[in-house]
């Protein structure tokens, strides 16, 4: 089993290197539930791949606001058709948002419906079956949580590593550290380390890496509304000692959509206002993904519309 992703070479570099336009368009089949495409919307995205990747499976959440309960979604990239999904396991935690996958796991944040309150849940990703099991350790908060991401740093002080998890809630990130144990350990700990407000700008999704210097980044995926939303990522340093972020780049995506027109033209197709995920491959490369709002099509031709960002020399 995998507890964290592959480290970074160089953080900035690596972020710098990603294509700005979207290099690739998938339409994933299969419909999530029955909900109101009007009322409910995708908004977390994340792809991960089996040791060797002999299996690969895109993850995404989805909220369900006549229901108790959201959804997360489980997608085949052999067929690029619907596995299976699972409701959120909290009861009143209907808006699951934002998440990433971290080794051989996925982290996912879910809030009430009135983006109040919010729990963090971790889920392994069981190879070769098409479910996902919900683990023992959970993180309660008297706010809402509408992303989370997570990665691993060796604690030089402590001589152990350590995994560092930040939420997100209109501006305010939450960061926490564990203690040394892994995600499946059953002394597990997550303590919250400090929370202070980063950009204004309203993030749908972030994602966390780790540089090969032990660096912690924090990436956050928004959209700016005019006549049509126009995509964005911004990187940052994050300072555990001092307890604090630092911008280190902005970069302008620009999506694309089932009649390959860039999304810049376009208000409800594929954006990162609803979804945005890290991916780092096993030669530590960047790669982003995002959703569109909603599905094209209906019934069981039902299609999620995703993006993937990824330098030029990536292969994968």
């Amino acid at each position: 089993m995998r507890f964290e992703n592959p480290r970074v070479k160089d953080a900035k570099s690596g972020f710098e290197a990603i294509e700005k336009h979207a290099v690739g368009y998938y339409e994933y089949v299969g419909r999530i539930g029955k909900s109101n495409d009007i009322l409910n919307h995708f908004q977390g995205v994340a792809r991960w791949s089996s040791e060797g990747r002999k299996k690969e499976r895109l993850y995404v959440t989805r909220n369900d606001a006549n229901d108790d309960y959201g959804r997360i979604g489980v997608y085949d990239d052999d067929d690029y058709k619907l596995v299976n999904y699972f409701d959120t396991p909290d009861k009143g935690y209907n808006h699951p948002g934002g998440i990433q996958a971290f080794g051989d796991f996925l982290v996912v944040a879910i809030e009430t419906g009135k983006y109040d309150k919010s729990v963090i849940r971790f889920y392994s990703m069981v190879e070769h079956t098409k479910h996902i099991e919900l683990l023992d350790v959970k993180i309660t908060e008297d706010y809402g949580a509408g992303a989370a991401g997570i990665t691993r740093y060796h604690d030089e002080t402590l001589g152990e590593d350590r995994y560092v998890l930040a939420s997100y809630d209109n501006g305010d990130v939450t960061v926490y550290l564990s203690n040394g144990a892994t995600i499946i350990d059953s002394d597990i700990e997550f303590n919250k380390l400090f929370k202070t407000e980063i950009d204004k700008d309203k993030f749908s999704g972030i994602s966390l890496l780790t540089d090969d210097n032990d660096q912690v980044f924090l990436i956050g995926f928004y959209s700016t509304e005019d006549i049509a939303y126009t995509d964005y990522a911004i990187l940052y340093s994050v300072d555990l000692d001092k307890q604090a972020f630092e911008r280190i780049d902005k970069r302008h995506f620009i999506t694309r959509d089932s009649e390959v027109v860039p999304s810049d033209q376009t208000f409800l197709g594929v954006h990162f206002r609803w979804s945005g995920g890290l991916r780092i491959t096993s030669d530590g490369s960047m790669q982003l993904y995002t959703t569109a709002r909603n599905y094209i099509g209906s019934g069981s031709k039902s299609a999620l519309e995703v993006n993937k960002f990824r330098p030029e020399k990536d292969s994968f």
